[in-house]
């Protein structure tokens, strides 16, 4: 056969690495600067088990540690003030909700005795109470923080050492020949990779809270309305009633409808923990 017509026979990829990466033959040198494009493609065909698994390990914590912190940081700053927010507003819808049921639940006479009820009723110290949540809020955000900043620095400690043991064990095995992105992770576009799956989440998570969770309505209006209804009348039927035996101890107002179809209370004892069936 001519010489000419003569074809070379076909070259695995995989097999003629060695002998191509990092050579003179390489137009991908550890001496020529890469943009990022050129880089995804060079790693992604180049790269070498180890220096593969060591990039999508760096990538995996680096954005858990990212997405972590970040997540910490937003619920503190805007996602406890949201779910406050709504929170407050079902609440004074709920409430607003029993005021106007109890004027046409409860007749005259039992509105106001509800009402010297809760007259003769201590009112608790308040704004105590909001100093209290307020240090226990801020002490464990300091807390939470900490730790996760602890936590997040041990990680990159051990990603900086993994990093520099595995460019060591590179250089120490192939020599000059060996490559940023081939036999061992390139640093920028580890971070790179995870900064824009960070990004994605942070997006997703600002989108999702302030277009839905802001929307939510955390508490089943009608059960408690309901409760907090049974339990205004329990105790307006209950204090100041003769005691429950032993047996019952627990004073309960029971309400059913009457033939007029006007509420019938009526005070009962009952055993607040029944034997089980």
């Amino acid at each position: 056969m001519p010489e000419d017509l003569q074809q070379d026979p076909p070259v695995n990829p995989f097999t003629a690495l060695p002998e191509v990466v990092g050579s003179d033959k390489d137009p991908y040198t550890k001496d020529v600067p890469l943009n990022l494009d050129e880089e995804l493609e060079f790693s992604a065909a180049h790269m070498t088990k180890a220096a593969f698994t060591a990039k999508i390990i760096f990538i995996t914590i680096i954005t858990v540690i990212l997405f972590t912190m970040f997540v910490a940081m937003f619920f503190f700053i805007f996602t406890a003030k949201v779910e406050k927010r709504v929170v407050q507003k079902s609440i004074q819808s709920t409430v607003e909700s029993i005021f106007k049921e109890l004027n046409v639940f409860l007749t005259t006479s039992q509105l106001t005795t509800l009402t010297s009820l809760v007259q003769s009723l201590d009112v608790p110290d308040m704004a105590k109470a909001d100093r209290e949540a307020k240090q226990h809020n801020d002490a464990l955000m300091k807390k939470s923080f900490f730790y996760l900043g602890i936590g997040a620095a041990a990680l990159l400690v051990v990603l900086f050492v993994y990093y520099f043991v595995l460019r060591h064990h590179a250089i120490k095995t192939f020599g000059p020949a060996a490559t940023r992105g081939v036999h061992y992770p390139a640093m920028a576009t580890v971070c790179f990779v995870a900064g824009m799956g960070f990004v994605g989440v942070v997006v997703a998570e600002v989108v999702f809270l302030y277009l839905i969770a802001a929307r939510y309505q955390p508490l089943d209006s009608y059960k408690v309305r309901r409760d907090i209804l049974s339990s205004i009348i329990t105790a307006a039927y209950c204090k100041g009633g003769p005691p429950c035996p032993p047996a019952t101890p627990a004073c309960q107002a029971n309400i059913t409808v009457g033939e007029d179809n006007l509420p019938v209370i009526q005070r009962a004892c009952v055993n607040p923990f029944p034997p089980p069936s």
